[in-house]
C-alpha cells in the first residue's frame, strides 16, 4: 500500500486545524486553512478544486456553520490563493474548474438563514415584514415597500434577484419614514444613505437612521426621492452620511451620489467601508453592533464631504471654538503621531507631533541608513498601536520581515536567513551535500530560536505593518492602500503612516521626463496623504556624486540635494549624514555616528540632532555621541 501524496496529507492537516478551532474563531480558521488548501490544489494534480470545497463543506456544516458564509468564504479564499481569476484562464496542470463546481453563489433556504447571513434573529426581518413566498416559480422572500408595492428577493442565486411582483413599479425609497423618524430623535440628526433593503433593515436594528434606493446603488438619485430627501433635510434640520458597499462599483457610487446631492444644496459626508467585494453597512453593523451609529461618524470624519469651497468667517470661529468645547466633532481626523526620538522634540513642529495630511522627506546617500530609519520609526508606531504600510520596490514583503527578525535578534542576519532557503532548495531538487552553498538554521540553534522569538515579538505588537507588493504605478499602490487603511478604520484600528521608498523608484502612470514626473508623483502623495488624513514618510537619494562628495567630506546634505525632488510638498526635511573616517588605507569608512539634519521643520525650527546607527541591527537609536 503506498502511501498518499504529501499534498494531501498537507490537506487533511489544513482541515484537521479548521475542525479543531473554537467557535468564536471557526470562520477566521476556515479562511485560513482553506486558502492553504487552494493553494494546493492549484499547482498540483494529486488535489482538485472541487475535492477542497467538498471537504471543507462537509466539515463546515459538521460544525453547524451556515451555509452562506461557508461559501462566501470559499469564495473568498480561493480568490485569494490563485494569482489570476480562477475562471478566466485555463488549467493545463489540472483539471478545468468551472464556476459552479464551488457552489458559492449568494443561495439562501428560508428567511431564517437570510437573516443570520446578515448578523441578526429572524425576528428582526420579520419584524420589517418580510415573508416567505414564491413568484414566477421561484421561491423567494417577499418585502413590502413604503409605495405600497411588493418587491421580491429571490433565494436561487440567479439573475435578477429582485423584482417587483407589480408591473409599472418605479423605484422608491426603503425605510425612509423611520429613518427620519430616527435621525430626528437622535443628538446627531444625521440619517445614512446605504445600498439595498437588508441594509436598511439591518441598520435600523442597530440605531442606524438607514434608508436606501430600491434600485440598487449604481443608479442615479431619481428626481422625486431626491425632492423628498431635500424636504425632510430642511424640515428636520438633517445630516447626511452616503454609506455604499465597500467594493470599486460602491466607491464610485459614492462619489456620484456625493456630487448629485452637493448639485442639488445638500452636504454630505461619506464613508469608504474598503475590504471585501460586497462588504456594506449590514456587514459594519455586524461588526460594531449597537454602537454601529457612533463609529460611522468618526469614519465619516476620513471619507470626504461634499461641502463648499468657500469657507466662512463664522465657520472659522465656530470651529475653532468647539475645539474646547466640543473637540470630537472639530478637530481634523487623523492620528497626530507623536515622533519617534525624543532629541528631535525640542525643535518643535512637525519633528514633535507628525500632523495628519502632511509628509516628510528622509534624505540620504545610498547605503547610509534610510531604509532602516523609516523602518525604525515604523516599528516604533506598531509598538505603540498604530497601523503602517510600506511600499518600495527594493525589499519584498517577506523580505521586510526577515530585516525585522535581524534587528531584533543577536545572531541572526537577513544572510543567513537566505542561506538556509537556498539549503532548502538545494534539498528539495536533490543536489548532493559536496555541491551545497546553503547553511542551513538548525532546530535548537541560538540563531534558531531567536529567529522564532523575534518573529513572534513582532506579531505581538498591536500595530501592524502592511507592505504594498508588486511593481505597480503609484496611482495603483495608493488606490491599494486605501483600501487597506479604510478597512482598518472601519475596524477601529489606529491608522499611523504610510512609508514611500524610496521616491526615485516610483513610477506614475503618466509620460513624463524624470523632473516633471517626480513632480507630479509628490504631488500626488500630497493630495493623498491630505484626503486620508494620513502622515506620509518618503525616502529619497541624492545624486551618485553628491553621495560620494559628502562621504569624503563629511558635509551635510540639504533639503535641495534630492534627486529630482523638490522640497516644496513637504513639511519636514530630515537628511541623514553617517560621518566617514579614514581607515589608514586611503579609503574612507562609516562610523555609528550621524548627524540627522533637519533642513525643513514647519511651525517648528530647524537644527542638528546627533544620532548613533545600529548597522548590524538594520536600526538606529535615539542617542548621543561624542568624537
Amino acid at each position: 500500500m503506498t502511501d498518499k501524496p504529501m499534498v494531501q496529507r498537507w490537506h487533511e492537516e489544513n482541515l484537521a486545524t479548521f475542525r479543531s478551532a473554537s467557535n468564536g474563531s471557526r470562520n477566521e480558521t476556515l479562511n485560513i486553512q482553506a486558502l492553504k488548501s487552494f493553494g494546493l490544489a492549484l499547482g498540483d494534480d494529486n488535489l482538485s478544486i472541487s475535492q477542497v470545497e467538498s471537504d471543507y463543506t462537509s466539515a463546515a456544516t459538521s460544525l453547524m456553520m451556515p451555509s452562506n458564509e461557508v461559501k462566501a468564504t470559499l469564495e473568498s479564499a480561493l480568490s485569494a490563493a490563485s494569482p489570476h481569476h480562477i475562471f478566466d484562464i485555463q488549467q493545463p496542470q489540472h483539471e478545468q474548474v468551472d464556476k459552479s463546481d464551488l457552489l458559492i453563489a449568494p443561495v439562501y433556504t428560508a428567511l431564517d438563514d437570510y437573516a443570520k447571513a446578515h448578523g441578526v434573529s429572524t425576528q428582526v426581518f420579520v419584524d420589517a415584514q418580510w415573508t416567505e413566498g414564491e413568484h414566477g416559480g421561484r421561491k423567494c422572500l417577499l418585502v413590502p415597500h413604503e409605495d405600497d408595492m411588493v418587491r421580491a428577493r429571490f433565494l436561487d442565486g440567479d439573475d435578477p434577484k429582485w423584482k417587483p411582483i407589480q408591473t409599472g413599479v418605479t423605484p422608491c425609497w426603503y425605510g425612509f419614514s423611520k429613518a427620519v423618524s430616527k435621525a430626528r430623535a437622535a443628538k446627531h440628526k444625521t440619517i445614512v444613505l446605504t445600498n439595498g433593503q437588508p441594509s436598511v433593515v439591518v441598520g435600523q436594528h442597530y440605531g442606524v437612521p438607514a434608508l436606501a434606493q430600491t434600485d440598487g446603488e449604481g443608479k442615479p438619485l431619481q428626481k422625486l426621492l431626491l425632492r423628498s430627501l431635500q424636504d425632510a433635510i430642511k424640515e428636520h434640520g438633517l445630516k447626511v452620511i452616503v454609506a455604499m458597499d465597500g467594493d470599486d462599483t460602491g466607491r464610485k457610487a459614492t462619489k456620484s451620489k456625493l456630487e448629485k446631492l452637493k448639485s442639488n444644496g445638500i452636504r454630505a459626508k461619506s464613508v469608504y467601508f474598503g475590504g471585501h467585494d460586497g462588504f456594506d453597512l449590514a456587514d459594519y453593523c455586524k461588526l460594531h453592533g449597537e454602537n454601529s451609529m457612533k463609529e460611522l461618524i468618526k469614519l465619516s470624519k476620513y471619507g470626504g464631504e461634499s461641502k463648499a469651497l468657500t469657507v466662512t468667517s463664522d465657520d472659522i470661529t465656530n470651529s475653532t471654538h468647539g475645539i474646547l468645547v466640543a473637540p470630537g466633532e472639530n478637530i481634523t481626523p487623523g492620528e497626530k503621531l507623536i515622533f519617534p526620538f525624543k532629541r528631535f522634540h525640542n525643535l518643535g513642529g512637525y519633528v514633535y507631533f507628525c500632523e495628519p495630511g502632511k509628509m516628510a522627506m528622509v534624505l540620504a546617500p545610498t547605503g547610509c541608513g534610510k531604509t532602516s530609519l523609516m523602518e525604525t520609526f515604523s516599528d516604533f508606531w506598531n509598538t505603540k498601536g498604530y497601523d503602517t504600510w510600506w511600499y518600495g520596490r527594493e525589499w519584498t514583503p517577506q523580505g521586510m520581515r526577515f530585516r525585522a527578525i535581524q534587528r531584533y535578534s543577536n545572531v541572526v542576519t537577513t544572510d543567513m536567513i537566505t542561506e538556509h532557503i537556498v539549503h532548502a532548495s538545494e534539498i528539495d531538487r536533490g543536489i548532493p551535500a559536496k555541491y551545497h552553498y546553503g547553511k542551513p538554521i538548525a532546530k535548537g540553534t541560538q540563531a534558531y530560536n531567536e529567529y522564532l522569538q523575534a518573529n513572534e515579538l513582532i506579531d505581538s505588537w498591536p500595530g501592524k505593518l502592511t507592505v504594498m507588493d508588486g511593481h505597480k504605478t503609484i496611482e495603483h499602490v495608493i488606490e491599494d492602500m486605501s483600501t487597506n487603511i479604510w478597512k482598518a478604520r472601519r475596524e477601529g484600528r489606529q491608522v499611523g503612516c504610510a512609508f514611500f521608498d524610496y521616491a526615485q523608484i516610483l513610477d506614475t502612470g503618466s509620460e513624463l521626463i524624470n523632473q516633471t514626473k517626480y513632480e507630479k508623483i509628490c504631488g500626488i502623495l500630497e493630495e493623498w496623504a491630505q484626503q486620508m488624513s494620513i502622515h506620509v514618510m518618503v525616502g529619497a537619494q541624492p545624486t551618485k556624486s553628491r553621495g560620494l562628495q559628502v562621504k569624503t567630506t563629511n558635509e551635510l546634505l540639504n533639503e535641495y540635494d534630492a534627486m529630482w525632488i523638490r522640497p516644496d510638498p513637504f513639511k519636514v526635511v530630515i537628511t541623514l549624514n553617517i560621518r566617514h573616517i579614514d581607515n589608514g588605507a586611503g579609503e574612507r569608512e562609516k562610523t555609528p555616528n550621524a548627524i540627522a539634519n533637519v533642513c525643513k521643520n514647519s511651525e517648528g525650527r530647524t537644527g542638528l540632532i546627533k544620532l548613533r546607527t545600529k548597522f548590524r541591527h538594520l536600526s538606529w537609536k535615539d542617542e548621543s555621541w561624542t568624537i
